[in-house]
């Protein structure tokens, strides 16, 4: 007897695995994960926000570093763009989810921040104004 059952479970996943499998990003450069550090828990003095990982994209002329941070039940996310040439003007910085994208600029020193992200699959997009003929380069996707 072969019998069908609605799925009842968590259905955040099953979006950001449709994203994983998007073709659209073939055109833009990739920057896959070199490094992540999970850091020992540590007990919280002053309650304030707790280091989760720490994140590392590599591509031909940048680096990027991801810090995510837990605050109550919401993540964070700050970063550091450091680039080998500095003619290449930074304009912006999108942390897509699933259901949505959030644009952020990038300050003169390469650093960007958001806040208030719920827990769930995220994928950073750097884009350039002028960029030799790509015009942004895109991470592979993480949990926050």
């Amino acid at each position: 007897m072969n019998q069908r059952s609605a799925h009842t479970g968590d259905l955040r996943g099953r979006a950001a695995a449709l994203a994983a499998f998007d073709r659209s990003d073939d055109r833009r450069g990739h920057a896959p994960l070199a490094a992540e550090h999970r850091p020992d828990p540590e007990p919280v003095r002053d309650r304030g926000p707790e280091l989760l990982t720490h994140l590392r994209f590599d591509h031909d002329v940048f680096t990027l570093d991801v810090w995510v941070r837990a605050e109550g039940g919401m993540r964070s996310l700050s970063g550091q763009v450091v680039e080998e040439d500095p003619d290449y003007p930074r304009a912006r910085v999108q942390v897509r989810r699933p259901d949505r994208t959030l644009g952020r600029r990038v300050a003169l020193d390469g650093s960007f921040g958001v806040t208030d992200l719920a827990p769930g699959p995220v994928s950073l997009v750097v884009e350039y104004r002028e960029y030799r003929h790509d015009s942004s380069i895109v991470t592979d996707w993480f949990t926050v």
